[in-house]
């Protein structure tokens, strides 16, 4: 599903990655474990496409994707989470979740129309909220809710996607 193949990664002098090897089987759960500052982010951005390795490659679903962009390798089925929240602060959970499906779907590039009034993402909607527990907060300003709910909501997100596969960087850092 998702293999490297001697990725690195180097800024300047530092090697941040060397020769990684990674195989995830569709169905597998994988950790990455290590102290802050060992490239386990450094790895997730190279994964999915925000930096570019110096050497390697990266597969996805049997397919080199090590030259794609982060939108071309999220429509063939990458996603991911961040360590830090990245939502719209001033939207509800139900429009955060709605954009994510909606953009996965190809239903978010009209200037007059509404994708997320859409049967389609609704149900997205419906089905994500409830995988992650958040079918209570659906329409509360992701400003006004816990710190707890909002990584549900990034995991919700991710989900959104229908991806293949799911990166979560410190899914659970505070």
């Amino acid at each position: 599903m998702l293999e490297t193949r001697n990725l690195c990664k180097s800024f300047g002098p530092i090697q941040v990655t060397k020769g990684v090897n990674l195989k995830l089987e569709k169905g597998e759960r994988r950790v990455i474990l290590g102290p802050n500052g060992a490239g386990k982010t450094t790895l997730f951005n190279q994964l999915v496409g925000e930096i570019t390795p110096n050497s390697g490659t990266i597969h996805l679903d049997g397919a080199d994707v090590t030259a794609l962009r982060v939108p071309d390798r999220a429509r063939r089925g990458l996603s991911r989470s961040y360590q830090k929240n990245t939502l719209f602060d001033g939207l509800t959970i139900r429009e955060n979740l709605g954009l994510a499906a909606a953009v996965a779907m190809g239903k978010g590039q009209g200037l007059w129309s509404d994708p997320l009034q859409t049967a389609e993402v609704r149900e997205t909607v419906r089905e994500v909220a409830a995988q992650v527990d958040l079918a209570p907060y659906l329409d509360a300003r992701v400003d006004a809710v816990s710190y707890g709910i909002r990584r549900q909501l990034e995991v919700g997100i991710a989900l959104a996607t229908r991806p293949k596969v799911i990166l979560m960087d410190e899914p659970t850092s505070a």
